[in-house]
């Protein structure tokens, strides 16, 4: 892991620790420790910023939160009113989005105005399933490839013109099976018959072992919300284009090929269980 990942981490990571924050990192970070630990390249879509998912029980916590941020001095509070979420750890930006109780209905809004809203729906399961990986001297909650996936759906959904979700969303699917090097023998020896649906496609049945555990790790609002997605064509065919990210084949090619991973995680999410 980058040294300046360990300087946030342990920097922030008291401040959360003292407060009794249990906290997680998502976004395309997340991405990054993800294909680190598989020992792959990094995703050429690169990221100056660590998303910090942070369970909290109330406004007054987070109110406390930044009060301490206020008396170090490495921490830098965000004075645009349009980003409730960006601080700074000396040169390095973090976004902070809180869950549990400050939601309502799957969202969170920002006093005093309301007037900003982000839907949180999955933040609980995905810190409930984060993997512990260590950085720096702490260990830390890491969101998972598969629940990584899910909460870029939700992103993508709400704004679609981010279309570097989508980006992210192709590169954990299309990496899988390095990600998770026991995804195939787990298709063999317990979905044998997704193989053979796929016509023995180890990539799109990989896919939809991502949407059979997305199913099994997330709470039903949330798989309804992403099958709501790739159940209309229209919005399937957008998320498909904005997810080409490589040169050397035709776009069009891509966009079928992207379909079909699609449709295979949506096979996946409605799989009996």
């Amino acid at each position: 892991m980058s040294t300046e990942l360990e300087d946030v981490v342990n920097g922030l990571g008291k401040h959360f620790k003292r407060l009794g924050i249990e906290f997680l990192i998502v976004g395309a970070r997340a991405r990054d420790i993800i294909s680190q630990e598989a020992g792959l390249p990094l995703s050429p879509r690169r990221t100056a910023d660590v998303d910090f998912g942070l369970f909290v029980d109330s406004w007054e916590i987070l109110d406390s939160m930044r009060n301490q941020f206020k008396q170090d001095p490495d921490i830098k509070l965000n004075n645009d009113p349009k980003n409730k979420v960006r601080y700074y750890y000396k040169e390095t930006p973090f976004d902070l989005v809180p869950f549990g109780g400050v939601a309502k209905e799957g969202k969170v809004s920002w006093a005093p105005f309301y007037d900003s809203i982000m839907t949180i729906i999955g933040f609980e399961e995905a810190l409930a399933n984060a993997r512990i990986i260590r950085i720096g001297n702490i260990d830390i909650k890491v969101v998972t490839p598969e629940m990584l996936v899910a909460l870029k759906m939700v992103a993508w959904n709400e704004n679609s013109s981010r279309q570097k979700d989508a980006q992210d969303i192709h590169y954990i699917i299309s990496n899988y099976e390095q990600i998770d090097r026991d995804a195939y023998i787990c298709v063999l020896d317990n979905h044998l018959d997704i193989l053979e649906y796929f016509d023995h496609d180890s990539e799109l049945a990989s896919t939809a072992l991502i949407g059979i555990r997305i199913a099994k790790f997330t709470g039903q609002e949330h798989v309804a919300l992403i099958k709501k997605v790739l159940e209309n064509s229209e919005r399937k065919e957008k998320l498909a284009r904005d997810m080409i990210t490589l040169i050397g084949t035709a776009e069009d090619q891509k966009e079928e090929q992207n379909i079909k991973i699609l449709d295979a995680l949506l096979y996946g999410l409605s799989y009996p269980i």
